[in-house]
């Protein structure tokens, strides 16, 4: 189904879509968000969510922490970086980190998260 949008505020939700132009958005914390299609726009807000922008041209962003996104060539992701105070146990967001799956060593179908100093890491799943 072309231009299919969908939207929770649910925590631990799924969202999937398999058309062209798709929209997915989820505020609750540990959603898991897909889609296939092409030119396709996955936005996350909630923290530990997970992002997959399987088609062409897809843009996947997360403003939650400790979030992970993979995508296919081409593939714009930004995930958002968090420093904490260990004393007050507070996370504030410091800047976005945003690549290209395809440049700068970003491999297609490979999970990447934020490491210590705010740069793409591979992750697991497991």
């Amino acid at each position: 189904m072309q231009n299919e949008k969908k939207m929770t505020s649910e925590d631990f939700s799924s969202l999937a879509a398999a058309g062209e132009y798709a929209k997915l958005s989820a505020l609750g914390h540990f959603s898991k968000l897909s889609a296939e299609g092409k030119y396709s726009k996955l936005a996350a807000a909630g923290n530990h969510s997970e992002l997959i922008a399987e088609g062409k041209n897809s843009i996947a962003i997360s403003c939650g922490r400790g979030s992970i996104v993979k995508g296919v060539e081409g593939t714009l992701i930004a995930l958002t970086y968090y420093e904490c105070d260990d004393y007050k146990y507070e996370y504030t967001p410091r800047k976005i980190v945003t690549g290209k799956i395809g440049e700068e060593g970003l491999l297609p179908n490979t999970w990447y998260t934020l490491n210590e100093k705010g740069e793409f890491m591979k992750c697991n799943t497991d």
